[in-house]
């Protein structure tokens, strides 16, 4: 079966497709094998369709040789082309007749000498003959060499004809399309080697061929160059010079042009890799805003760079990743990682390190904790997984690498719903894991799905056929809305601008597209015109499809989807959705604006960019044009908010009022700008006169439930967001804010279920994630709470509380270490963030460092000089520091700030007994105890000051009602223990000590008090080996020391008592010194 017979081409079948079948024929005669070696019938057509035919004298079985001319007449005969078979029956038929009759063979290349033996074979009387005949024999000779050569040039020159024409049909068929350049490749360069052979085999090829064939090999080389295929445009670039169509110095010209665009292109993409990492650092707080990252533009921005980044930025990312010193630290960090494991290259490498190895030496790393911040290895897990997606077979046994790694962290959320997430996806993609219910879990359902296509896009290579395929299915009116949502935006991520059918030239990715979201925009602004709720398959489908066009950088759907924005969907679902794929759109301007209306509107869309100072700059000149312009100065006001100019902003707003006194829409920007000043009242006022003005101003609604909820009126605040959302159901902020209100009056259920309506109105809300997140760590579920403030860091790097609220979470996971990172992170963006000084300094003193803690509550207490818990903090720490007096000097102005502040009263107690103050700490702990009798601490430590002060039925009464209310407190215990053996109670000691150490093993005092009951009963061994283990954990317990010095006194063993009181005396107090020496002058008898 001829390929073209493979292929199902019937109409292209004629009389060469039976010079293919005679040459199989001939084939099996010969090599006594068939043609084309395959397991199948599947694997034999793919193989004739590919023309995978070897020479019958490579694999012959039979027993005879097969001349040289027999396999070129049989490989001429299954040439994969017809053109280049023979051209009927009876050519292939002369061909073995002239064999036969040991002529020559159209189909085999002779050089002279082997003419000439054939002719002496057939004519051996002659050779043998006359001088004459030798004579003739040489000019017959040279006759043969001139008809040889002729031949040559006539075969050369139809072989140039037929690359022409390949390369004019290839000119009008297959069009360069930078984004999918395998069609134009593969028709393109095969006709120019046809030319270039053409030319390089013919004896004296004509002028005009040179030029051509330069000319061809220069273009195809430029268009290898803008998209990025190297290795092609080096081998145009040298195989123009080896054909002799350009001299040597043009060929080195060349060859260096493929070098200078190479490093061009490796500096754009640096270039647009550190542009995003300028945006994050912008987003840390570093340097004056003069713009806004938005939600979720860090991972798109990542995502796009990687699918379209060239090798050499690869190799760039490993660098400044593998660097020991001076290497990106933090979110940029972090996002470097994203990046490697989003482009999926696994042969890039920068000195020899290749982005597996860089993965698999952090993963090694991450085997001890704290090595890597805990942040990093959830990142390290993710681009492991991408890596293996793309490459199965990078790693050995990733998810077993991976979930040994997490085991190591089985505390930490942030790492173990890291693996749980990638590999996930990793089996999603390798074993066919179905997709999370979107029942279930929206967001969780659309995070898997954005991964399946970020790799989908990465691994297509067929071109144009899958480009259109694509497109086909976009027009498929079976596919549900989710799966149009996925083909669409595989259309914009792979970039693929121009027509994949150069017969259908109107029909491209972007046409399709817009015709979806126009669509789709129908019905919704059919809704917004009846103030229904918008049909959810519409809104995905227009999301999904001005997503696709941003991809696509189609500029010209910039300005309708701002016009759309602005007469539309203003703040309703799909303005909220469609944010990033607006942003990331370049507007395209003719020319300078020139009225007021044209600066005015310009500014809109910078603002909505992110450009706030290029917002400002354009509102300005507006107002400069028009100084009655009332929506001017009301915007400028609303973006000068944005920066921070609050005076600015009221001054703008106050100035459009003034304008028009019934402009609702300024009483409500003024209104937020009063709200952040702080002045409440002054917000409310703003709020209510808009709605006088629009009682549907949802937003209105909205805003002044805010400053009610600020004010304390919860009940009112949750009246105003239910007549938002009654007005605009699909308007997430309501939803939201309503959430945060109910949080506060404690239903935590009701808050979880509004802050989910407004992520699933808006998967980019990231303050909905981070508030929902708040009350999942009320609610106990601090792995939630977790995974939702990581997802609220995602969309907006921007976000202090977010980083705030993970680090308190992960506080009270105990991972101290990256409570700390958080902290830290939530500076860096937000340096006056008062709480996350005061969480870092409690993190710190956690950690041992008071020295650290003391900064930080200091810090803190700059910010907000009437933080009562920032007193607080920094008294613990003072204490642990030793310095009494000003740890009293902290608690005391915690207690001025607020009078019912229990804890303040019970630890100044703690010192004040330290001070020797026994009656006023016994006055702080009762009134403690007042403000809070619940509080098992208080009572504990009163105890401990009335057994000090000797009334041991009073401390043991303390320590009872201590342990009535928290009945695994430990030190109640043990000090109860303490106060039974002051009073000769050895057993109830015992009991209550084994206890304590049966709540904490490592509680030494309990160990320590255990053995001198035990000893004073009697027990020595038993209360030596409690001494052991309190020393074990205490070495410099000297309580301890000295009860064991005396026990092995007691126990004749002298020597060792010595060097025991010798240990108490070394590690005890000056005050403690004569109780040591007089208890070793009893055991010792000295």
């Amino acid at each position: 079966m001829s390929p073209e017979q493979a292929a199902g081409k019937v109409s292209e079948l004629d009389e060469r497709s039976d010079v293919y079948s005679l040459g199989a024929v001939l084939y099996e005669i010969l090599a006594l094998a068939p043609p084309i070696e395959a397991d199948n019938p599947y694997l034999a057509l793919y193989k004739t369709g590919k023309g995978e035919i070897r020479p019958p004298s490579e694999r012959s079985k039979a027993p005879w040789a097969i001349p040289r001319e027999l396999d070129a007449a049989v490989l001429e005969a299954m040439a994969l082309k017809a053109r280049h078979r023979y051209p009927s029956v009876a050519h292939l038929k002369a061909d073995i007749e002239a064999f036969r009759a040991g002529r020559t063979l159209a189909a085999a290349e002779y050089n002279p000498w082997q003419v000439l033996a054939k002719w002496a074979r057939r004519n051996k009387p002659i050779v043998f003959g006359t001088a004459a005949a030798v004579l003739a024999l040489a000019v017959g000779l040279a006759g043969m060499g001139l008809a040889n050569r002729a031949r040559k040039a006539a075969q050369a020159e139809e072989l140039y004809a037929e690359g022409a024409l390949e390369w004019d049909q290839a000119r009008e068929k297959h069009p360069f399309n930078p984004a999918a350049p395998q069609d134009y490749f593969q028709n393109h360069v095969a006709a120019l080697l046809a030319m270039g052979r053409a030319y390089e085999t013919h004896p004296s090829p004509p002028e005009e061929w040179k030029s051509e064939i330069a000319d061809r090999a220069a273009e195809i080389q430029r268009n290898a160059q803008v998209s990025g295929d190297w290795a092609m445009a080096l081998v145009v670039a040298r195989s123009s010079g080896d054909w002799r169509a350009v001299d040597p110095d043009e060929s080195a010209s060349r060859l260096a042009r493929v070098d200078e665009a190479r490093a061009k292109a490796a500096k754009d993409d640096e270039t647009t890799l550190r542009d995003i990492l300028a945006k994050i650092a912008t987003a840390e707080g570093s340097g004056e805003k003069g713009g806004a990252v938005l939600p979720g533009e860090v991972p798109e921005r990542a995502r796009r760079l990687a699918l379209h980044g060239g090798p050499e930025l690869t190799g760039h990312v490993i660098a400044r990743l593998a660097a020991e010193e001076g290497g990106p630290r933090g979110p940029e960090r972090e996002f470097l990682i994203e990046f490697l494991g989003r482009k999926g290259d696994v042969h890039a490498e920068h000195d020899g390190t290749t982005a597996p190895e860089l993965v698999m030496a952090s993963l090694e790393k991450a085997r001890v904790p704290e090595r890597i911040p805990a942040s990093e290895v959830a990142q390290w897990f993710w681009a492991a997984a991408r890596l293996e997606a793309r490459a199965p077979g990078t790693f050995e046994d990733l998810p077993g690498r991976v979930n040994f790694l997490a085991s190591a962290y089985k505390d930490l959320a942030i790492v173990t719903q890291a693996a749980e997430g990638a590999m996930g996806y990793l089996a999603a993609i390798r074993d066919g894991a179905p997709l999370p219910s979107l029942a279930g879990n929206k967001a969780d359902f659309e995070r898997r799905t954005e991964e399946l296509a970020d790799w989908a896009a990465g691994r297509v290579r067929s071109g144009n056929d899958h480009t259109k395929l694509l497109l086909d299915l976009a027009e498929n009116t079976a596919l549900s809305a989710r799966q149009l949502a996925f083909v669409y935006g595989q259309l914009g991520l792979l970039r693929r601008k121009d027509p994949p059918d150069p017969g259908r030239p109107d029909r491209t990715a972007a046409s399709v597209l817009r015709v979806a979201f126009d669509r789709s925009l129908a019905a919704l602004v059919q809704a917004a015109k009846e103030r229904k709720t918008p049909p959810d398959e519409a809104v995905t489908l227009a999301v999904a499809a001005a997503d696709a066009l941003s991809r696509l950088e189609e500029q010209s759907f910039a300005t309708e989807l701002f016009s759309v924005r602005y007469t539309w969907i203003q703040n309703s679902v799909l303005w909220q959705r469609t944010n990033l794929a607006f942003a990331l759109l370049h507007i395209p301007q003719a020319e300078e604006p020139r009225t007021a209306a044209d600066y005015g509107n310009r500014g809109r869309a910078r603002h909505d960019q992110g450009d706030l100072a290029g917002a400002i700059e354009d509102y300005s000149r507006a107002i400069s044009l028009d100084p009655n312009f009332v929506g001017a100065y009301s915007n400028r006001g609303l973006t000068r908010h944005a920066l921070g100019d609050l005076a600015g902003a009221i001054e703008d707003c106050s100035r459009a009022i003034s304008l028009d006194p019934n402009f609702a829409t300024g009483y409500n920007n003024r209104g937020t700008a009063r709200a952040a000043e702080g002045d409440l009242a002054g917000a409310i006022e703003d709020y209510s006169r808009a709605i006088s003005l629009d009682s549907n101003f949802a937003k209105a609604y909205n805003n002044r439930g805010i400053a009610r909820a600020a004010e304390g009126d919860l009940a009112g605040a949750i009246e105003d967001y239910s007549r938002a959302i009654s007005l605009d159901s699909n308007f997430p902020w309501p939803y939201h804010n309503r959430g945060i209100a109910r949080a506060a009056q404690g239903d935590l259920a009701g808050a979880i279920e509004d802050c989910s309506r407004a992520i699933s109105l808006d998967p980019n809300y990231a303050r909905a994630y981070n508030d929902r997140g708040n009350a999942r760590r009320d609610q106990g579920d601090l792995a939630g709470a977790i995974e939702d403030y990581t997802r609220a860091i995602e969309l907006d790097p921007n976000l202090a509380m977010a980083c705030t609220n993970r680090g308190a979470a992960r506080q009270d996971q105990g991972d101290l270490a990256g409570a700390i990172e958080d902290y830290t992170r939530a500076i860096q963006v937000e340096p006056n963030c008062a709480l996350a000084y005061f969480n870092r300094g409690n993190a710190r003193q956690a950690q041992g460092d008071p020295a650290g803690a003391i900064e930080d509550c200091t810090r803190a207490l700059e910010l907000d000089p009437n933080c009562a818990l920032a007193y607080f903090n920094r008294g613990n720490a003072r204490r642990d520091q030793g310095d009494l007096a000003g740890a009293i000097e902290d608690f005391t102005r915690a207690i001025e700030l607020d009078r019912d502040y229990a804890p303040a009263y019970n630890n100044r107690g703690i010192v004040r007994k330290a001070q020797g103050d026994l009656a006023g700490a016994i006055e702080d702990h009762t009134r403690a105890l007042e403000l809070d009798p619940k509080d098992a601490l208080p009572w504990n430590n009163r105890g401990l000051v009335r057994q000090t002060q000797g009334d041991l039925a009073g401390a043991i009464e303390d320590y009872s009602r201590a342990i009535s209310l928290d009945p695994n407190l430990a030190m109640a215990y043990s000090n109860r223990g303490w106060a039974r053996q002051d009073q000769g109670d050895h057993a109830g000691a015992i009991e209550d000590c084994s206890r304590a150490i049966a709540l904490d093993p490592n509680n030494a005092k309990a160990y320590t008090i255990r053995g001198i009951a035990r000893a004073d009963q009697g027990d020595l061994a038993g209360a030596t080996l409690d001494y052991v283990r309190a020393l074990e954990i205490d070495p410099k317990l000297w309580q301890a020391w000295a009860a064991r010095g005396t026990a092995l006194a007691r126990l004749g063993r002298r020597e060792e008592a010595a060097r025991s009181f010798e240990r108490a005396l070394g590690v005890c107090p000056s005050a403690a010194r004569a109780q040591v020496e007089e208890a070793r002058r009893q055991s010792l008898g000295e």
